[in-house]
């Protein structure tokens, strides 16, 4: 077969659930990228508007990820932890791509090296 990495992304906190996801690629690939969403790019404020008329709640807890570095970065870590014990189950080779929080992408991002 061709070796295949599966990348999940962009993971969107809170509308996005490793835990529905994993099961589905179970045995389809042994390497998975997970790319936290980046708030610089693309339609951050359209898309906490959408959210919003549907689930105000849940849109400000998306903006509380997104609101400063430190959030950010602390969500970030506590996804890693989360998601190294669900992977417990799957022992997928996982690569975890974290934006820097004001920056747009560049190439210090690195798909290559695994984090877990």
């Amino acid at each position: 077969g061709i070796p295949l990495r599966i990348h999940i992304g962009p993971f969107i906190p809170y509308l996005s659930s490793l835990e529905e996801i994993f099961p589905l690629i179970k045995g389809l690939t042994t390497e998975v990228n997970i790319e936290l969403y980046h708030s610089k790019m693309g339609s951050f404020f359209e898309i906490l508007e959408k959210i919003k008329k549907v689930d105000e709640g849940l849109s400000k807890s998306i903006e509380n990820i997104y609101r400063d570095r430190e959030s950010y970065y602390n969500f970030s870590e506590k996804l890693k932890e989360t998601t190294l014990q669900l992977n417990k189950k799957y022992n997928f080779k996982l690569y975890f791509i974290i934006p820097d929080f004001d920056k747009f992408y560049n190439s210090k991002i690195t798909y290559e090296s695994t984090i877990f």
